[in-house]
């Protein structure tokens, strides 16, 4: 219930409050200390602007995420929110941008076949302008689902991005293929030259 109020910035503090209930009642529950630790981070992130109390939600998110996955160093979920944590977390400071990459590495070493982690990881990359590595994570992520639309678009943008047109119309012709209605795909054909 906690993680479903977040969604609004103005139900944070009561997520929080919740989170912190069902900690009291079952500490040793490790899901509900991961579930904090996104919590915290979506926090801290919401009052950036006090330093104080920026400073603090980051240390408890850290904390927390480091404890949930020292209960359960195999739990994929667990990874997928130290990297949102992380991720989050790198909009305040962009030191916390490393490590949510590392983070999701070691998610796909522990799920190689996950086509989402490897498309979560090629974002990451092209982040921290790490064109080459995102590319194959996107097209790897491709390559395990062929009719995975999101690393298609993200391919298309990059190569957008780094001005090479021939290149992005590859693969929005792709997206197309899978899907004739993508509208993304269908303008930038038209306007690309």
């Amino acid at each position: 219930k906690s993680l479903k109020s977040v969604k609004s910035p103005e139900n944070l503090a009561n997520a929080y409050r919740q989170i912190t209930v069902s900690i009291r009642l079952n500490s040793t529950e490790p899901v509900y200390t991961d579930e904090l630790s996104f919590i915290a981070s979506e926090l801290a992130l919401a009052t950036s602007e006090n330093a104080t109390a920026a400073a603090q939600l980051t240390n408890l998110a850290l904390v927390a995420s480091d404890q949930a996955l020292s209960t359960s160093p195999y739990n994929i979920s667990f990874y997928k929110t130290r990297t949102r944590v992380l991720y989050a977390l790198s909009e305040i400071d962009p030191q916390y941008l490393n490590p949510a990459i590392v983070t999701l590495e070691k998610a796909t070493e522990l799920a190689p076949t996950d086509p989402k982690l490897l498309y979560n990881l090629g974002l990451l990359y092209a982040r921290d302008d790490q064109i080459e590595l995102a590319v194959a994570a996107l097209e790897k992520s491709s390559a395990l689902k062929p009719n995975y639309e999101d690393p298609l678009l993200a391919l298309a943008l990059l190569y957008e991005e780094q001005n090479q047109p021939d290149k992005a119309k590859i693969y929005y012709q792709k997206l197309l293929e899978l899907n004739p209605d993508h509208e993304t795909a269908r303008q930038k054909l038209q306007t690309l030259p």
